[in-house]
């Protein structure tokens, strides 16, 4: 069942019938332009005056005529405008509607989007055609600007040479450029896949990279961005992507920052490349270390209590024999060493299992003793032989280079040393420890006149529990050697093990010995005030 027209739209059609300042103003503030043409005398076309004045014309300086038209647009935008011209006149259901380019008065291009509806009469042939313009000068010229940068940036991504491209592609590393100005980023086939985006021909904006970044991640990212373009520094991160398919991808950013002759942030080129696997292998150390260190805790929590109950039972044997025939005394000293050394065990696999944690309050140090101070103070403490002896020699190290967490590097030193102490073939013997420093790390060696480690143990003795000699001889848990290395390999550094060479060998120039054994290490140095 029809329905009345909407009285409000009868209104206008009658106002608008009646009152010509209406019309002339919907033609000026609803469009660029108005035309209607006779399709009966095709020669006469009434233009609109804003029609003229879009392309810089006075009312009085264009005809009303439709040759105008024809013989100022693009010629080669003029045959598809008469071929939907066609088609709309054989098909109502045809839009006619197109953007098409004219030339305006003083040369320039002025981008119209010409739409048009055809007027038939009774008998249904086509009578009149009335069209408006609208101005897209701006938008296109806008455009074309876009794609000039992003042809402009798309150049600059593909100007690296075969063999870069090559190995950047085998490494699966992703080149990206932003322009900062526009918004615009370019990306090569692999950023595209990294990304999970398919069409390299679309016009890629920030936005599409924003909204494939975790939600999780962008605000904590983009804070770095600004940082460092605001410092002039080297952009470097870690984000996650969302996958389609479900689960994340890692990804690793670096880029440097280019600024205008203003000192304004122009663009950003960079690099992409995956890291989940390296990211997942660190998520299941982290939680084997965690596994580790609870096992260690209850290990140690509930096995001190039997120990403490076996202790005491000894002492009570003790009190209860007064004069125990000397083969008691001799298996009652054998449990007290016993427990002491499942309890020194029970320390150290604790202490182990704790060594990748950071000591929050020494991340960075604050005053400190000299290193040569801090080494000797802890050779003290091991309270070695008096006839044993300790050589420090420091190269590039002064009273101003400290190390950060000091009692980590403590721990190591000391255990080095004591490790040298305790395997000690006499007591008249030299402990050195030599300190390289190139002002960012800490190169250090623990040498000792001791025996040489034989070839079939070198591989082993960083193994937790391996002792040289049983425990009856040398006592100890055979844990100080791998707790130093997981303490060195905490702050990203090594410990290693080599004998003496003859190209090597590090003569005492007192004893005129040889140092055997050398244990090698490095540690993040760093300058700071010190006290002594």
């Amino acid at each position: 069942m029809p329905t009345e027209p909407h009285y409000l739209y009868t209104e206008l059609s009658n106002k608008l019938r009646e009152d010509e300042s209406l019309f002339d103003w919907f033609e000026l503030g609803a469009t660029d332009g108005l035309w209607y043409w006779d399709l009966n005398q095709p020669e006469h076309e009434w233009l609109s005056p804003q029609f003229k004045q879009t392309f810089g014309y006075a009312n009085d300086e264009i005809p009303h005529t439709s040759e105008w038209w024809q013989a100022n647009i693009f010629d080669e935008d003029l045959p598809g405008v008469l071929d939907n011209f066609e088609k709309h006149k054989a098909d109502p259901a045809h839009p006619y509607d197109q953007i098409v380019r004219y030339r305006h008065k003083d040369g320039h291009t002025v981008w119209i989007r010409c739409r048009g509806l055809i007027i038939r009469d009774d008998a249904g042939n086509p009578s009149r055609m009335l069209g408006a313009h609208t101005d897209l000068t701006e938008l296109m010229e806008t455009r074309e600007k876009l794609e000039a940068i992003r042809l402009d940036l798309k150049s600059r991504l593909e100007d690296v040479s075969e063999t870069n491209k090559v190995a950047l592609e085998t490494a699966g590393i992703g080149i990206w450029l932003w322009d900062l100005k526009t918004n615009q980023i370019v990306w090569d086939d692999t950023m595209l896949a990294l990304y999970e985006l398919t069409d390299s021909a679309q016009t890629l904006e920030y936005s599409d990279w924003r909204n494939a970044v975790h939600p999780d991640d962008i605000d904590q990212v983009e804070a770095r961005i600004q940082s460092a373009i605001r410092d002039r520094e080297i952009f470097r991160t870690e984000l996650r992507i969302p996958l389609e398919k479900g689960g994340i991808r890692y990804i690793k950013v670096a880029a440097e920052i280019f600024y205008d002759e203003n000192d304004e942030p122009l663009r950003m080129r960079g690099a992409n490349w995956d890291i989940t696997e390296e990211k997942l292998r660190e998520q299941e150390l982290q939680r084997s270390n965690r596994d580790l260190e609870q096992f260690a805790y209850v290990a140690s929590h509930d096995l001190r209590a039997p120990l403490r109950g076996i202790r005491q039972l000894a002492t009570w044997i003790e009190e209860d024999l007064p004069s125990p025939p000397n083969e008691v005394k001799q298996h009652i000293n054998m449990m007290h060493q016993r427990i002491d050394r499942l309890e020194n065990l029970l320390t150290d696999i604790l202490a182990y299992s704790r060594a990748n944690r950071p000591v929050p309050s020494e991340t960075t140090p604050s005053e400190q003793q000299s290193l040569t101070s801090l080494i000797r103070d802890i050779y003290t403490s091991i309270n070695a032989p008096d006839a044993m002896t300790l050589e420090v020699e420091t190269e590039g190290v002064d009273e101003s280079t400290g190390v950060v967490e000091t009692t980590k590097f403590t721990q190591v030193i000391q255990n080095l040393i004591s490790n040298a102490v305790k395997h000690r073939n006499q007591d008249k013997t030299t402990v050195l420890v030599s300190l390289h420093c190139d002002g960012h790390q800490l190169f250090c060696e623990v040498a000792d006149q001791n025996e040489a480690i034989l070839p079939e143990y070198r591989d082993t003795i960083f193994d937790m529990f391996q002792t040289l000699k049983p425990r009856d001889e040398v006592e100890g848990s055979g844990m100080g050697l791998p707790i130093s290395r997981r303490l060195v390999e905490s702050l990203n550094g090594y410990l290693t093990y080599r004998p003496a060479s003859v190209e090597s060998d590090h003569i005492n120039a007192v004893l005129n010995s040889v140092y055997n054994n050398y244990f090698c290490f490095n540690w993040p140095a760093c300058s700071t005030p010190v006290t002594e």
